[in-house]
């Protein structure tokens, strides 16, 4: 069994949609939760969803992690835009409305200048899904996150989607499709050299443990190109 460990807005959605449109009809869930997530553990070639590490211990036996990955900067900057583009739509729970409406209200730098702002929290996002609960706590969240994405089958990243997928095909035997398609992208958003000198500062301290671990896996999605590109 495949699991996709969904870190949102890295492009999971479109890693999904592939897999499961092309290679696993019928046989592809995305789960809205952990009892939804446990309750398909068997009978299911394909599972994804936003959960974090600890939703392994669901499974009777180890699936194969899939993941994808993206530059800190670029990530908070995309969920910022979803939030803000889509803040009245009334898809989010009630912590990520309350970051909906600060972005539709507030310019991106304050929010992340501010360390009560519902943004500032989600800086380190990529760390916090791999490290687990009970590393986190301990304070080795950094040290967890890169071992267990040592430990993933495949690992990609967001400028490399689409060519990771490619590589993805071969890995597993899948039979590739000829298009990738992307979802929940947001085009008209704010892009780095708009943010202020401090705003990005905050990003570099509070994500620090993001861009170690998204220098790692843009070295393990290329090994993964030279082994089977």
């Amino acid at each position: 069994m495949l699991f996709e460990l969904h870190i949102p807005k890295t492009g999971g959605t479109s890693l999904f949609s592939v897999l499961s449109a092309a290679v696993y009809p019928g046989r592809a869930h995305v789960a809205l939760s952990e009892q939804e997530l446990r309750e398909r553990t068997t009978g299911y070639a394909l599972l994804s969803g936003h959960f974090g590490w600890d939703a392994l211990s669901l499974f009777p036996q180890r699936p194969q992690v899939l993941t994808v990955l993206r530059d800190p900067v670029e990530h908070i900057l995309s969920l910022y835009g979803y939030w803000r583009a889509h803040a009245d739509a009334g898809i989010f729970g009630p912590a990520a409305q309350r970051g909906a409406d600060e972005a539709a209200s507030r310019p991106i730098d304050a929010l992340l200048l501010d360390p009560e702002s519902q943004l500032r929290t989600r800086l380190g996002m990529m760390t916090n899904h791999l490290a687990g609960d009970e590393a986190l706590a301990a304070g080795r969240g950094l040290e967890a996150a890169l071992q267990h994405l040592e430990s993933c089958a495949w690992v990609a990243t967001t400028p490399t989607l689409d060519r990771d997928i490619r590589v993805a095909f071969t890995m597993f035997g899948l039979t590739p499709m000829t298009e990738i398609p992307r979802h929940l992208a947001t085009p008209q958003r704010v892009q780095r050299r708009d943010l202020g000198k401090e705003a990005l500062r905050v990003i570099e301290t509070v994500a620090e443990a993001d861009f170690i671990l998204y220098d790692r896996a843009r070295a393990i999605a290329e090994e993964q190109q030279r082994r089977y590109g």
